[in-house]
């Protein structure tokens, strides 16, 4: 088994939005994905509560980063990151 790596920046991560409606799994291939790097962070724990990290998505000029709110509900998009 490969190791992962336990800190966040530099990581590859996906985020989906589905707005104010409940995401039906199986229109999974219509659900709004996005992609990015993820170029900062405010804690080196994932699981932090209070963890922000700042975003590059593959769509958008990097001068266009955006920092996010994991654990909170302020977040409209849900994301996740790959451990490779």
């Amino acid at each position: 088994m490969a190791k992962t790596r336990e800190e966040l920046v530099g990581k590859r991560f996906l985020s989906v939005s589905g707005g104010n409606n409940k995401l039906k799994l199986s229109k999974i291939t219509e659900w709004d994905w996005r992609a990015g790097v993820i170029r900062a962070c405010t804690h080196t724990d994932s699981k932090h509560h209070d963890l922000q990290v700042l975003v590059e998505y593959d769509d958008v000029e990097w001068q266009r980063r955006e920092w996010v709110h994991v654990y909170r509900g302020q977040c409209s998009r849900s994301s996740c990151w790959s451990e490779h």
